[in-house]
């Protein structure tokens, strides 16, 4: 859905049944069950990425030398993953020379003021992948 865009469903008579096999009377028109979607008002896709974090994040290591960076392997919202060119991201990897490497880490975002807003929402996108490698 577009964002800041109003939207409404119509349901027609009949087209759902309840459990004792009564008609739902049907939604018509765009006042019955209408809503507006939000603004965004920040999106970080990480695309000016090269050795340093971008778009407002920083990063900060408590513990262990691996920290958050910039990546390749993101993932295109505009397609499944797999069918297209995976767009930059920010990644952490608890894994290096065949072993797990203990870290704390934390990826800290721009700050927001949110007290122009009645229902915040946050929403990301989280990719998890292993490479297997075959014992010999």
């Amino acid at each position: 859905m577009e964002a800041n865009t109003g939207y409404y469903i119509e349901i027609t008579n009949g087209a759902l049944e309840d459990l004792s096999g009564n008609d739902f009377g049907g939604i018509s028109g765009n006042s019955g069950w209408a809503f507006t979607t939000g603004v965004n008002f920040y999106v970080a896709d990480f695309n000016t990425c090269s050795s340093a974090l971008t778009d407002g994040f920083t990063q900060f290591s408590i513990q262990g030398a691996i920290t958050w960076a910039c990546t390749a392997f993101g993932r295109d919202p505009a397609a499944p993953a797999g069918t297209a060119a995976f767009p930059n991201a920010v990644q952490i990897n608890g894994f290096a020379g065949g072993t797990n490497v203990p870290n704390i880490d934390w990826l800290i975002s721009p700050s927001f003021d949110l007290t122009g807003t009645t229902f915040p929402l946050l929403s990301f996108w989280s990719r998890t992948a292993l490479m297997e490698h075959p014992f010999n």
